[in-house]
């Protein structure tokens, strides 16, 4: 019985990562904007999340979290009904 509540738990797990955590690819889909377009707003925008990587290498896999990128988004919303 263990094993399966931890086989349960881990799935969960991994499904949560998935749902949290996008790829470069899939903020630029969301957000309509390029690689190149994503990095450049990366460096002029200082409040945008920055990626989460899972390793020291160059090479390492990034992902956003989802939340952090849809407070930023709300936030620029936010700032459009100011001006």
């Amino acid at each position: 019985d263990t094993d399966l509540i931890k086989i349960y738990v881990s799935a969960n797990i991994s499904n949560w990562i998935h749902t949290m955590l996008k790829t470069k690819n899939e903020i630029c889909a969301l957000l309509s904007l390029t690689p190149d377009g994503l990095n450049k707003l990366i460096q002029k925008d200082k409040k945008f999340p920055r990626p989460i990587k899972f390793g020291t290498s160059r090479q390492s896999h990034a992902y956003f979290d989802i939340q952090e990128v849809i407070e930023w988004v709300e936030s620029k919303k936010a700032e459009r009904e100011e001006v």
